[in-house]
């Protein structure tokens, strides 16, 4: 913006925006001298001594207000809350932050919160470093957003909040919520939601915990959607009843049905046959939004992942796809007839041994009826990155029908921690649009090619390598010897020192 615009326009709003910073025990004059009744906006910086701040109350009519404080000083900032909650009821957007890596406990933000029910026309509220929410936050019923940031103490969302039922933004750090609460079903009008949790139903929060099935009714959600503890579901026509297919907003949806665990920081270990095929009868029971450009599957533990006639209908904007930590999965799915594929990740897919002709998703009678057009004929039309890591088990990656074009537009195959793979396919080697191959911890693949670079050698960048035997040894000689020149230099150190 042009100087004289700028000047202008901070001369239109002096007198309804405000920026202070507070230091020390006195009231700063820039707040006493600024015109209480015309003052809108407020940005409020609480050093250590925070005062009593008795100005600020007068500006009845302020409607956005920006809290930061140092929230060691908890016992300061308690009074200046309380009276904006008293005396600054027309509040349309508030928030609250504290400027220090401590968090509150439960109990603080109770506190720190006690008496926001009086802003009655809050329509935005923004908190950081939090326990969980009172349900006094739930009288509030006129809020649209409510966002709460770095609250890695929050676990819980307040039974009552159904009764938010204009929220439209319920936006939260990511994989810390327990369960989400059965009312959660009545915000039909939400636009975005970080994320759905999905409790076990045997769980200490069975009770209390909304089923899968609470999705059913948001179908206002848009951009991206991650759904935790898929594999918590304990009725197939749950997922049914859940109709992601009628989310026509979300482009990004996460999908993971098992979690990290936190205790060791990994995966769980494989689960038994019937959880297996409950994992199984879940995903084919699953019909994705139709516009979806970006999909995550996580922690899947079947056997076989069963993508039905529904999830190729649905995902023909799909742009890119991860699938992880699969141990399970025997058979890589049938990929190669989405037609907008672009970028595809799989990445610890323990028990495949073979990938073949059934990962083109191409029947046996395709390549051979008869068509108006070649589309049929090929496969996996637009991927652009292919990227396979951690599959220690596969062996073979070969296609057989060689009436089918693969990966026509192929540019970046990357292969990462597949010890046992043999070979590549000649099909992509001999792809004149392949222009960047990666290949790291392949053991085997790297002697293939140590004998045999022709069929890589057009490749413009190559990189290849293999942390094997001999770069531990090498190590074990570069440190043996630092340790050797560190005892001479000690040595002589104390030659000196003498």
């Amino acid at each position: 913006m042009h100087d004289i615009v700028h000047d202008f326009a901070l001369f239109l709003n002096k007198k309804e925006c405000a920026a202070v910073e507070v230091e020390g025990v006195e009231e700063p004059m820039l707040l006493i001298n600024t015109c209480q009744e015309k003052l809108r906006h407020l940005m409020l910086v609480l050093g250590y001594e925070a005062p009593s701040l008795v100005s600020i109350f007068n500006a009845i009519k302020l409607r956005s207000l920006i809290l930061f404080y140092w929230i060691p000083n908890l016992d300061a900032m308690l009074p200046v809350l309380k009276g904006i909650f008293d005396q600054l009821t027309c509040l349309r957007a508030l928030r609250i932050e504290g400027t220090d890596n401590w968090e509150l406990e439960e109990d603080q933000t109770n506190e720190i919160l006690n008496g926001v029910e009086k802003l009655i026309h809050l329509r935005y509220l923004k908190l950081n470093l939090v326990g969980d929410l009172p349900e006094k936050c739930c009288e509030l019923l006129n809020l649209q957003t409510l966002e709460l940031e770095n609250s890695s103490h929050f676990k819980r969302f307040p039974q009552g909040i159904g009764k938010l039922i204009n929220l439209r933004h319920l936006i939260f750090t990511e994989d810390l919520l327990e369960y989400m609460p059965k009312r959660i079903e009545k915000l039909t009008s939400l636009r975005t939601l970080s994320e759905f949790v999905v409790a076990s139903g045997g769980g200490r929060y069975g009770s209390e915990a909304c089923k899968l099935e609470g999705l059913r009714h948001l179908n206002h959600l848009r951009g991206s959607l991650k759904v935790r503890g898929l594999g918590n579901v304990a009725d197939v026509d749950e997922v049914k009843n859940a109709h992601l297919e009628k989310k026509k907003n979300l482009v990004r949806l996460i999908l993971r049905f098992k979690d990290i665990d936190k205790a060791v920081k990994r995966w769980p270990e494989a689960i038994s046959n019937e959880n297996a095929a409950k994992h199984e009868a879940i995903c084919e029971a699953l019909w994705p939004p139709p516009n979806l450009e970006s999909l995550e599957i996580a922690g899947f533990r079947g056997r076989k992942m069963m993508l039905s006639t529904n999830w190729m209908a649905s995902l023909n904007m799909l742009k890119k796809l991860r699938l992880l930590n699969c141990p399970t999965c025997e058979i890589m799915p049938p990929l190669g007839k989405l037609p907008s594929l672009e970028i595809l990740l799989i990445k610890d897919m323990t028990s495949v041994e073979r990938v073949g002709d059934e990962s083109l998703g191409i029947a046996n009678g395709d390549h051979g009826a008869p068509s108006s057009s070649s589309v049929n004929n090929i496969a996996f039309p637009k991927l652009k990155e292919l990227e396979f890591s951690g599959l220690q088990e596969w062996e073979d990656w070969d296609f057989r029908k060689e009436d089918i074009t693969i990966m026509p537009q192929i540019n970046s195959l990357s292969i990462y921690g597949c010890h046992k793979l043999k070979s590549l396919p000649d099909q992509l080697l001999q792809s004149s649009t392949l222009k960047t191959l990666r290949i790291n911890r392949c053991r085997v693949l790297e002697e293939h090619f140590k004998k045999d670079r022709s069929k890589i050698s057009h490749i413009p960048d190559i990189q290849i390598y293999e942390r094997g035997p001999g770069f531990f040894t090498l190590m074990a000689r570069l440190i043996s010897d630092c340790l050797s020149m560190m005892n001479v230099l000690i040595c002589y150190l104390g030659c000196v020192w003498k």
